[in-house]
C-alpha cells in the first residue's frame, strides 16, 4: 500500500484537469483536508488497538529475554499523562544493537503475530530503525549503540541529494541527512502506563524525557519538530543512509 500522499499525487497525474489545478487554494485546500482526515484516523486508531501494541511488544521482550523499551512520544505519553498522547499516529519502541541473529529473531518474534514489516532504514548496511504495521498502527523499533562511554541512536531527513525509486511496489530512498543523539548509560526498570499495561522505561525517567523533549516537556506542542530542539550532533548529508518504505 502507498502512502496517502502518493496515492493523491498518482490519482492527480492521471487527470489532465487536476494538473492544472493542483496549485490552486482550493486544491491545496482539498490536499491539506483529506491530508488531515488520514492523520485523524491513525490517531483514532493508535486510542483503539495502541495498548495492544504495547503488550505485544511486552510478550516479545519477556520471550526473548531483552530491553526493548519504550521510547520517544510514547514515552513521553507514559511519563507526562499516564497513556497515550491524543494526537499520537505512531507508537516508538527501542533496544540494543545486537548481533545479526538477535535482529533476525526479534523481526520474527514480532512478525508472528500478524504484524507487517513495512520500513527499514540503514546506515553503512546496519539496520537503525524498522517501521511494523498492526491493524493500520505504524510502530517504530529503534536500535541504539553504546560503548563504555556513551549511548547513541539515530534519526534522519530528506536532504537535496536524496534520491527516490518507486521499485516493486516499494519506495527506495539513498541518501539523507544524519542526526546522531548521544545520552550517558541507560538502565530500564519495568512499569505501567495508568491502565496497568506493563511496559519498560528508563530508571532515570525524568531525566531522559528532558534530554528527549527539553525542559518545556510539560507544556503540549501541536506541531512538534524534533529539529527544533537541536538536542543532537547533525551529521550532514550521507550516501550511505538508505531505506525503503511500502506505508
Amino acid at each position: 500500500m502507498l502512502p496517502m500522499m502518493e496515492l493523491i499525487r498518482n490519482f492527480v497525474k492521471k487527470h489532465p484537469v487536476l494538473v492544472k489545478m493542483k496549485d490552486t487554494k482550493v486544491a491545496k485546500s482539498v490536499k491539506d483536508h483529506m491530508n488531515q482526515r488520514y492523520m485523524d484516523g491513525r490517531r483514532a486508531q493508535v486510542q483503539k488497538y495502541g495498548y495492544e501494541i504495547i503488550r505485544l511488544m511486552n510478550h516479545v521482550r519477556k520471550e526473548m529475554g531483552a530491553e526493548i523499551w519504550i521510547d520517544w512520544g510514547t514515552f513521553l505519553g507514559y511519563y507526562r499523562e499516564g497513556k497515550i498522547l491524543g494526537h499520537d499516529y505512531d507508537l516508538d519502541f527501542s533496544t540494543w544493537r545486537g548481533d545479526e541473529d538477535f535482529h533476525q529473531k526479534l523481526k520474527d518474534n514480532v512478525l508472528k503475530h500478524h504484524v507487517q514489516l513495512v520500513r527499514e532504514f540503514s546506515l553503512d548496511g546496519k539496520v537503525i530503525t524498522e517501521t511494523y504495521c498492526y491493524k493500520d498502527i505504524l510502530f517504530d523499533i529503534e536500535y541504539y549503540e553504546r560503548d563504555e562511554k556513551q549511548v547513541w541512536t539515530y534519526s534522519f531527513d530528506m536532504a537535496d541529494g536524496t534520491k527516490v525509486e518507486q521499485t516493486m511496489g516499494k519506495q527506495v530512498i539513498r541518501g539523507m541527512n544524519l542526526y546522531i543523539f548521544y545520552t550517558d548509560a541507560l538502565d530500564f526498570k519495568e512499569s505501567a502506563f495508568a491502565n496497568g499495561v506493563k511496559c519498560l522505561v528508563p530508571v532515570q525517567e525524568e531525566k531522559r524525557i528532558v534530554e528527549l523533549y527539553g525542559k518545556d516537556w510539560r507544556v503540549p506542542v501541536k506541531d512538534y519538530r524534533w529539529q527544533d530542539l537541536k538536542n543532537y550532533e547533525f551529521h550532514g548529508f550521507k550516501q550511505e543512509l538508505t531505506g525503503w518504505r511500502i506505508k
